[in-house]
Formats: structure tokens, C-alpha cells, sequence
């Protein structure tokens, strides 16, 4: 089957908005409402994920196929958090240890506070994403089959869920003290995931039909939120993330389209090896020059992109593309060489 291009072209528009958003951070530019665009980075992976899922799940709903799927998105997410949380979260005591990092402790109660240190990413905030995409598609086995083959109630499904997301979670789950809490981002991204299953089942039930069942989603998502006090946030995420769709679906000859395509294919390993310490690196060579730190985002997306994408071909080349789902295991890799040679 043709790989269709458009849900990685939109992937990789988001990683670089991502990227931009903790290049921002770390030149602590001053919020500004032109960084409001950039608020749709994460939602786009929970859209292009949804769409995959119910794209690909047209077979019999059975609990042996929803566990095995989930199995694989298990080694496919939590290995590399776990890795991954723990090896920065290591970097960070040391750091702690030798006076050089600032902000709160990660190990304020001692060492019996790893695993929530671990799951609340005090070592590295970025990483709540790959639980929270995790219980996402834990959630999409459970209620995608109640909307497969109904276009028209998968329409429905984002506004309900972004709802009970809004009433029945947001309220009463905080964010702990320097971390995150991949629970509420699950609990948002359930409804961005289920515009992908209405996108997907609008699509597959006929290509005349995806376009207003497409309309109905967008409606019912943006009403759902409007109808919550305090949503006027994610009404502007909504908006621009069925912009970003669109435009991602109906361009697919554009030069930029077929790059972007390219990158994200490649998101795992930048997101999780463009920082910290490549960003760090590449924010402390930017700032010598001493220019308004706005005008060095743009550098400094550009050049932690290229670094993550070049350490992850260092590591493939040592046969560690295993601790972000991209290859073989270093044993295999270790084997091939040798029999290479």
C-alpha cells in the first residue's frame, strides 16, 4: 500500500513548531500573542494520530488485535520515555550536584520520588507527550469502534469529548511544581485524536463526503468549546489545526510539502534528542552573538533540528536507533557489522 504523505507532512510541520517552542523558552523570549500560532503544535500529533489509527483499524475490533497494537505502541512510546526521562533526569542531579542547574530540585522528598519525577518530567519537561500519547491510544481502542463506519457520528465525537474534557478532568487534575501531568495532556488530546477519526472516516466512506463531514467536525469542535467558559484558547488551536489539515492535504505536490513530509518521518528522534542538550548548545552559541533574541529562533530551530537529526545518525551508525523505535537492537546491529566485514 502507497504510504499516503499528508499526516507526516502535517508531523513535520508540527515538530518544528515544537522545536520553536522550547527554543523560545530557552531564550526566554517575553510571551508575545504572535507565539499563539505555535499553541497548535502538539494538538497536530494527536489529529495525525487519530487519523492513522482509524485509517488502519478496519479490521474486526477484537480484544487480540487492540492488545497487540497497544503492545507495539508500548515499545514503541514508553521504552524510549523511560529511557530517555531516565537519562536526563540523571544529567539533571549531576547537574544539581556540581551547582549548575537552577530552578526547583527534581528530587525535592529524595530518591523515593523518581517515578514521579519521572512520570511529572522535572528533568525535561518535554517529554509528558509520549505517556499522554500513550493513554490517547489506549482510549482510541476502547472508543474508535463505536464511531467506525458512522462519519457522521465520528462528526460528533470531538465537541463530546473536548467537553468532558473541559467539565470532567481540567477542573480537578492540577499541574505539579516544576513538571507536567501527561494525564490532562491525554485527556485534550482524546478529542484532537477523534477530529482524526472523523477526518478518516469521512474519507473512507467516499471522497465526496469527507468534505462536509470534515465541516461538521470542525463545527461540532469549535461550538463544543465555545460552549465551555474559559475555552477561547483551544477554539483558536481548533482553527488552526484544521487549517493546518487542509492545507497539508491539498498540497501535495508543493516542494515544502514533500519536506516536511521527510521530516516527519524523522520526529521521534528530534523530539527526543533536540534537548535538552542540543538546544542548550545551540542557545549558547546563538546568544554570543548578542542580537534581540526573537531574531535568533529562527537559528535556533533550524540548527537544534540539524543537531538532533545528526546525533540520531551517530547513534544509527553505533546501532542505538533501538532506544527511539528506529532500528535494530545493538546486538543485531553488532552481528551485521561483523558478518558485513
Amino acid at each position: 500500500m502507497q504510504r499516503v504523505s499528508y499526516p507526516d507532512a502535517i508531523r513535520g510541520a508540527g515538530i518544528i513548531l515544537v522545536v520553536a517552542i522550547h527554543a523560545i523558552a530557552y531564550l526566554k523570549v517575553p510571551p508575545n500573542s504572535l507565539w499563539l500560532p505555535l499553541g497548535v503544535a502538539v494538538p497536530i500529533f494527536f489529529l495525525a494520530d487519530g487519523w492513522l489509527y482509524a485509517t488502519r483499524s478496519r479490521g474486526p475490533a477484537t480484544l487480540a488485535a487492540g492488545a497487540a497494537y497497544l503492545a507495539a505502541s508500548a515499545r514503541r512510546l514508553m521504552l524510549p520515555w523511560l529511557l530517555f526521562s531516565a537519562l536526563y533526569l540523571a544529567t539533571r542531579l549531576a547537574a544539581e550536584r556540581w551547582g549548575s542547574a537552577g530552578g526547583i530540585p527534581a528530587l525535592p522528598h529524595g530518591w523515593t520520588g523518581i517515578p514521579s519525577a519521572i512520570w511529572h518530567c522535572h528533568a525535561d519537561r518535554a517529554m509528558y507527550f509520549l505517556p499522554a500519547l500513550m493513554l490517547v491510544r489506549i482510549a482510541s481502542v476502547i472508543l474508535h469502534p463505536l464511531v467506525r463506519g458512522r462519519p457522521w457520528i465520528a462528526a460528533a465525537a470531538p465537541a463530546v469529548l473536548m467537553i468532558a474534557w473541559r467539565l470532567g478532568v481540567r477542573p480537578f487534575v492540577s499541574f505539579p511544581p516544576g513538571g507536567e501531568e501527561p494525564l490532562l495532556a491525554a485527556a485534550m488530546g482524546i478529542g484532537f485524536a477523534a477530529v482524526g477519526w472523523a477526518f478518516a472516516e469521512a474519507e473512507i466512506s467516499g471522497v465526496r463526503q469527507w468534505v462536509p463531514a470534515a465541516a461538521v467536525a470542525s463545527a461540532a469542535l469549535i461550538c463544543g468549546l465555545l460552549s465551555v467558559p474559559g475555552a477561547s484558547r483551544e477554539v483558536i488551536q481548533a482553527a488552526e489545526l484544521l487549517a493546518f489539515w487542509l492545507a497539508a492535504r491539498n498540497l501535495g505536490g508543493w516542494m515544502p510539502h514533500r519536506w516536511l513530509a521527510w521530516l516527519g518521518r524523522r520526529t521521534m528522534e528530534i523530539y527526543l534528542l533536540h534537548g535538552p542538550w542540543v538546544l542548550h548548545l545551540v542557545t549558547a552559541a546563538l546568544l554570543i552573538v548578542h542580537r534581540p533574541a526573537p531574531v535568533l529562533i529562527p537559528f535556533s530551530v533550524a540548527a537544534s533540528v540539524a543537531g538532533a537529526l545528526a546525533v540520531a545518525a551517530v547513534l544509527r551508525r553505533l546501532g542505538l536507533a533501538w532506544t527511539w523505535g528506529g532500528g535494530t537492537s545493538w546486538r543485531v546491529a553488532s552481528a551485521r557489522r561483523v558478518l558485513a566485514a
